[in-house]
């Protein structure tokens, strides 16, 4: 009976494993991952093409974390897809406003000013 291990030990062994896969999840307090699931379908969402079940999840997000700038670029971004376009527009600037100049939302911004010109005044920024 050397070979194999005692009871004991299996279950101690199967108590580690368990705890080893549960402390990321319980080390994260559950309204941070709670968010966090929330932005993650939101994104699943809008790769799909829903995008007002993603602005639903990001709006829900807001509420959480009012000072988050990627969730309220993400906002303009729906917002712009679903043509709310004064919507988007306050929506970027809330969130470049509060980013601390991220490129990217510097970017989304330039690129939704450029598509709004176009639609607006048929200028040359559409022809680039």
């Amino acid at each position: 009976m050397r070979g194999r291990p005692s009871r004991r030990v299996l279950l101690a062994g199967c108590a580690l494993a368990i705890a080893a896969l549960l402390y990321p999840v319980t080390a994260i307090p559950a309204e941070q991952r709670s968010v966090k699931q929330t932005l993650r379908f939101a994104v699943d969402m809008a790769r799909s093409g829903n995008w007002r079940e993603a602005r639903y999840r990001w709006e829900t997000a807001l509420e959480q974390q009012p000072r988050n700038a990627s969730v309220l670029n993400n906002l303009a971004v729906a917002a712009e897809v679903l043509g709310e376009m004064e919507r988007a527009a306050d929506y970027y600037e809330r969130a470049l406003a509060l980013s601390g100049g991220d490129e990217r939302i510097h970017d989304n911004r330039n690129r939704f000013l450029r598509v709004l010109d176009c639609l607006l005044y048929t200028s040359d920024a559409c022809r680039r």
